[in-house]
């Protein structure tokens, strides 16, 4: 069940930081998840708990994905991705400071 209310479920971009040139592309979903598409094509997202990480790469010229899930705290994940939590954080203080703003999102279901 709960696998189908995921697919059922319209999660939309809120507010987004371009960093493409230098880092990558963060961004919040509407289901409150916070995200870093990184530019070496790895993507970093928080949980709405803010307690844990699902971080995806590619493999095999990107026809492989390979999806992992840590935690937030130290020893909880691996050191190799150290300075993409610390993007993630810092896109994360960024977005929700500046760039939030509380909306109601409406849209009209055409299937």
């Amino acid at each position: 069940l709960m696998i189908v209310i995921w697919f059922l479920a319209k999660v939309f971009i809120g507010p987004w930081a371009d960093y493409c040139n230098k880092y990558g592309m963060g961004y919040a979903l509407t289901d409150e998840r916070l995200g870093v598409d990184i530019n070496d094509s790895t993507t970093l997202l928080m949980s709405p708990d803010k307690q844990n990480l699902e971080y995806v790469s590619a493999r095999r010229l990107a026809s492989v994905l390979v999806r992992k899930h840590y935690g937030m705290e130290k020893g909880q994940h691996p050191e190799k991705i150290k300075n993409k939590l610390y993007l993630l954080k810092h896109l994360k203080n960024y977005m929700l400071e500046q760039l939030y703003v509380q909306r109601d999102y409406c849209y009209d279901n055409m299937e």
